[in-house]
């Protein structure tokens, strides 16, 4: 099923467009600002000189005028300022879009953090790290998103999980103008905005109390030196009272109580950049009206108590930026050295935490799951030939010009594939270099982000939810004091009990026990196979030992052969990466080890 008319090149021709078309807009706005510029200052100096030029009753009203033209002219520049960081955004967002086509966009985390080898499968299909499947769809700006993101890829959704995806995907990427306020809002804040978590919000009922006595105390003392410096101007003998007093108001406040409390203030101030992306994605969210059943869950979800959300995010920011005038000197010596301001702040912030700082955490990680549905839905309008997959109850995976995510379109070459509902175990043959590897990983990847509910790269797939597993890259490790062959054994028993307690079971593997000598490999391999079969599951094994072929004589309902094929013409190899059916027959180690300089007889 296909949504979108545009190919990929048209798409990416659209944002191409669009960035010139923005930055033709930014041209003017900067000649504006310049223009603006000059106004500002030519009604500066002419507001300073009528002074000097006219008489008061001239020059005054003269004043009043060219001050309300300044004023105007302050309020548009402001205006224009904010419209060029905006554009500024745009363009940046567009040229990332623009270079993602061939390489994963810089500004976005690459998840690295989520490389695990204990994973049924993410190791294998390099769903995380450097040019990453993950690297390569990822648009989250916040640690949720990404969170939210891997944890899709890395476990399979249920139909109506899927499904609902799926539809909620399709709805976002209709919706370009959203997807790029979110984008523009993501790039303002994501180089300045530092991480924090859940903890930072978890009001303690405990600093409550204890910032509560600071401030009592605070009220008292402050009371006390306003009572003095006021007494002290008609008797002046009380200054010298008040100053003492005042010194050691200060000093018991901020060298005996302010450090109890100190290390609220260090974690509040790391959390200023995060909010402005909340308030802004929220503000978003609460402006749109959704159709699909997930959006609109989502959408409720940033309510509170059945009002905007945003409106309780900004109550916070403004107590959040009043805490910044503490760095201003002015503020510092003459308002918060007597009233204390900061330790009310905090203690409003600390209160305003215990009611709402779980709901802000709910918040982050609904704003996680936006941030993902958007991230694949920038997949769909980057690539709308691909399809979204049909999700079906029976089990099975059907592939129709399938190829692999990460391979350009230019150079990918697509197969199909059939697995029904009556369990098999296919072989795949194939000389070196042949591409049985990258099938594999096409087959994975591609059930991956069916069960995810993003779009796949096929022309047409039905999957049902299946349970992958693969058995890919095995090695060995000296900190565990494991072989590469031990390495495998592990690995071969998590498979097997899947595939013994599993009703669902999927497996990929590539080259069994290759740790050992061949004849224990091809025994070994058959063995496998045969238990496979037996646990009445499904798998496509890639493998070189053409002798394990010989088991579709004994199970010719159970398995099937497949190859990808090899020509050599005049010394030289061509391959077709095109799937066929039957057992590989060509071979071309020896043609690949006579190009080092060795001959094999």
């Amino acid at each position: 099923m296909h949504f979108f008319t545009l190919t990929m090149p048209e798409t990416l021709n659209h944002y191409r467009s669009l960035k010139l078309a923005t930055e033709t807009h930014l041209t003017k706005i900067e000649s504006k600002i310049t223009k603006t510029s000059h106004a500002r200052l030519l009604l500066f100096i002419a507001g300073i000189a009528s002074w000097f030029i006219f008489e008061v009753t001239i020059a005054l009203p003269l004043f009043l005028i060219l001050t309300i033209g300044f004023i105007f002219i302050m309020r548009h520049d402001t205006k224009n300022r904010l419209l060029r960081q905006q554009l500024k955004a745009k363009i940046r967002l567009t040229q990332l879009e623009i270079e993602s086509f061939h390489t994963p966009c810089e500004l976005f985390d690459d998840g690295t953090k989520y490389v695990s080898g204990k994973h049924p499968y993410s190791l294998d299909l390099d769903l995380f790290g450097a040019n990453s499947v993950f690297h390569r769809i990822n648009r989250c700006y916040t640690p949720q998103g990404c969170d939210t993101l891997a944890q899709w890829l890395s476990n399979a959704g249920n139909k109506e999980e899927i499904l609902e995806r799926q539809t909620a995907v399709k709805e976002l990427a209709k919706n370009i103008s959203f997807r790029t306020e979110i984008g523009m809002t993501g790039i303002f804040t994501k180089e300045k905005q530092k991480e924090t978590n859940s903890s930072a919000w978890t009001g303690s009922h405990e600093k409550i109390r204890l910032l509560a006595g600071i401030k009592r105390t605070a009220l008292i003392l402050t009371c006390l030196n306003i009572g003095l410096l006021i007494t002290s101007m008609w008797w002046s003998e009380l200054m010298l009272v008040f100053s003492l007093l005042f010194s050691i108001s200060y000093y018991y406040i901020y060298g005996r109580q302010w450090p109890k409390v100190a290390s609220l203030f260090q974690t509040i101030s790391k959390t200023e950049k995060s909010l402005k992306y909340h308030e802004h994605f929220i503000k978003n969210i609460e402006s749109e009206q959704f159709d699909s059943h997930l959006l609109s869950q989502l959408q409720k979800a940033l309510l509170v108590d059945g009002k905007k959300g945003v409106k309780t995010i900004k109550k916070i920011q403004r107590l959040i930026k009043w805490t910044d005038f503490r760095l201003n000197m002015i503020f510092l010596l003459f308002v918060n050295s007597i009233f204390y301001t900061d330790i009310w702040l905090l203690h409003n912030i600390e209160k305003w935490k215990i009611k709402h700082g779980q709901q802000l955490v709910d918040w982050q990680n609904t704003i996680g799951q936006f941030e993902t549905l958007i991230s694949l839905a920038t997949l769909h309008f980057n690539h709308p030939e691909w399809c979204f997959p049909e999700v079906c109850d029976t089990f099975g995976v059907v592939l129709k010009n399938f190829g692999h995510p990460l391979i350009p379109q230019e150079t990918r070459i697509t197969n199909n594939y059939i697995l029904d509902s009556n369990k098999k175990v296919d072989i795949l043959t194939g000389s070196n270099m042949s591409g049985k590897s990258t099938f594999l990983r096409s087959v994975g990847v591609n059930i991956v982000l069916a069960l995810a509910g993003a779009p796949v790269c096929a022309e047409r797939m039905t999957v049902s939810p299946i349970q992958l597993m693969t058995y890919m890259r095995i090695s060995d490790s000296l900190e565990d004091s494991t072989s590469t062959f031990y390495a495998e054994i592990k690995r071969l028993r998590k498979l097997l009990e899947v595939s013994h307690t599993s009703s669902n079971a999927f497996l990929l593997l590539d080259e069994l026990l290759r740790g050992t000598n061949s004849m224990d490999r091809t025994k070994g391999a058959m063995a496998i196979i045969k238990k496979i079969i037996t646990d009445q599951s499904s798998a496509i094994v890639a493998t070189h030992d053409l002798a394990i072929t010989d088991l579709q004589k004994t199970y010719p309902q159970n398995i099937r052969t497949f190859y990808l094929d090899i020509n050599i013409k005049n010394g030289r190899m061509f391959f077709d990466y095109k799937l066929k059916d039957g057992v590989c027959q060509s071979a071309n180690a020896s043609l690949l080890l006579s190009e080092i300089g060795l001959e094999v007889e």
